[in-house]
This record gives C-alpha cells, structure tokens and sequence, in this order.
C-alpha cells in the first residue's frame, strides 16, 4: 500500500528562530538633500527601547553622509528618525526614533561563548515590497580583528570580527548575526568584509558592539585610546598553539599579541608578537575583553604602564595611546 501524505507548516529550529527575530529587524532608506542622489537601502536591528525611545543598531558605513533616515519596521509602517550617532572606527552606529507603537528589542548574546563551526543566521531587512533574500544560514568562525586605519574621520581601531559563510547582500548589511536560539551575536558590515571573501561575510561581535553602542548612547560619540596590538586569550589556546607560541603550558591567564600594527602605539613600546600582556596600570588583563574595556575607558593620549611576559620573563613598558 502506497500513503500519500502532505506535510503543512513544516518548520525547523532555523526557520522557527528566523522568524522570531524578524519583527525586530528594520529597514533603513537614508535620504540626502542632493535631489539627484539615489535613496540607499540597509538593514538594522532594535537595539533598546523604552515607552518613550527606541534605539536602532545598524552600520556607521550606512548613515554615513546621509540628510534623512527613514525607518521601516517589520509591520511596514516607516517612520523617521530623530537624530544618529556613530562610531566610524568600529563601524557601528545608532538612530533614536520615537515610535508611537510598542517595540521589542533584540536579545544580545555572548560572542565570547561562540564557538567555532557553530550555526548562525543571519538577517537582513525584510521589505513589504521585496520579501528575497533577508535570511541566509552557515556556520562561524571564532573572532578575529581586522584593523582599519586612521583617517581624518575616524580613529584608528582593530575592531573584533566574526567570519561565516551565511553571506548576504548589501542591504542587508546592518542586519544581525544571530544564534539558534535568537540572540544577536553580531552585526553584518559590507565594510569590513574584503572584496576577494567570496562567499563569505563579515560580523562584527556583540562584545565590540556593546562597548561602542554603550558610550555613544551616554555620549553620543566614542573616544577611546588605541593600542595597535590584535590579541587573543591564552585561556582560549589549545596545548600545541601554546606551544607553537613558546608560552608556558600552565599559563591561563593574560592575551597574547597576535599581530603589532606598524607605526603604532605598541611598537614604538617595543611590544612584540608572542609577549602576553598580563595588566595594564595595574589592572589585570585576563582576557582580550579586558584588553578592549580598558581601551574604551582610555583616552588619546593617556600613558599607560604595561607589565608583559615574555618566553617567561617579566617586562614592563610603557606607551602612549593614539
């Protein structure tokens, strides 16, 4: 006997958590003043909201040069945005806008906790008009840093990045990087994916996010001291890349320097790849978060004492942040 059945409203863990997020991405028309400039279309994401506010997250690349920010929620009511700040540096950005309905924010997850070859979606803006290509699906890598040079708009930084094959077009970067279990994890940016990553896309983490986003709430804007030095927990590091490093075997605590940017604040320090910074100041440095929240409470110009291990050997240097 052959059974013919038909199965209705199939749905997985992926499709299930892409639609939970969905009423909480947005779409961002930013508008110039130029009557002959084309409308540009990104993604963005509810970062907070209050019965008063609400806050998007998007790309700082997104608003950059922009007169008007029209922001259209998943309901496809658009409403316009009262103000945007940014930091360039990190690429991230925030538009207040005052909807008159209640709005939900995004849950935002530990990018620490991420491990590699995990599953995640990620989702871009979802048009009334055009419902294609807002969600694709893959798998991540751990974070890594991409530096980007200082210019006359912008500090230099090397902010903290995901790597994943869920690729997505270019409105929808600004759109989250999320788990399976629907917490943002990341945020999509064209700008810090390199043209020759076929294939592939470019998050930049939650932890990056919240340290930017927290500040230019407060402040509107982010000033930070810059060191110039990638680094990655030695708690994280497996037995032979301890090795490989020449790092003692026991050693659980302080971030080893991956890479010294040239011309920077810790070369001219004389710190050099392979040295595991253990505290700065004084304060202790067990992870590369630390690293970076020291960094987003320094300012240019601070001096700062840094006490490092080197092929076990204690040194202590100093340098002055850009």
């Amino acid at each position: 006997m052959v059974y013919n059945t038909t199965i209705e409203g199939y749905t997985t863990d992926i499709t299930e958590t892409a639609a939970s997020v969905q009423p909480m991405i947005v779409q961002i028309t930013v508008r110039s003043e130029d009557s002959e400039a084309a409308d540009r279309v990104s993604s963005g994401v509810i970062y907070s909201s209050s019965d008063d506010e609400c806050w998007i997250l998007t790309t700082a690349e997104n608003i950059a040069d922009g007169n008007t920010y029209l922001i259209t929620f998943d309901s496809g009511i658009t409403i316009q945005a009262d103000s945007a700040v940014s930091d360039p540096s990190a690429d991230i950005a925030l538009l207040l806008c005052h909807p008159s309905f209640p709005t939900t924010p995004i849950e935002i997850g530990d990018s620490s906790a991420v491990k590699e070859g995990e599953y995640v979606i990620a989702v871009g803006s979802h048009p009334i008009e055009n419902q294609s290509g807002s969600v694709s699906f893959g798998v991540v890598s751990l974070p890594g840093q991409v530096f980007r040079a200082g210019t006359e708009e912008r500090q230099p930084w090397i902010t903290e990045v995901f790597t994943t094959d869920a690729e997505v077009s270019r409105t929808g970067s600004g759109g989250p990087l999320i788990n399976l279990s629907g917490q943002l994890i990341g945020m999509v940016s064209s700008s810090m994916t390199s043209a020759n990553s076929a294939g592939f896309s470019t998050a930049i983490t939650s932890s990056e996010i919240l340290s930017s986003a927290k500040e230019l709430q407060k402040e509107g804007a982010v000033t930070r001291g810059y060191l110039g030095a990638a680094a990655a927990d030695v708690g994280s590091l497996a037995l032979y890349q301890k090795s490989a490093w020449n790092l003692s075997l026991d050693l659980v605590d302080g971030v080893l320097v991956t890479v010294v940017e040239p011309g920077s604040p810790a070369e001219e320090a004389g710190i050099q790849t392979g040295d595991v910074i253990m505290s700065i100041n004084e304060t202790a440095v067990h992870s590369a978060d630390d690293l970076k929240e020291f960094l987003y409470n320094s300012a240019p110009g601070d001096t700062v004492t840094v006490s490092l291990s080197r092929q076990s050997a204690a040194i202590t240097t100093t340098a002055t942040l850009q």
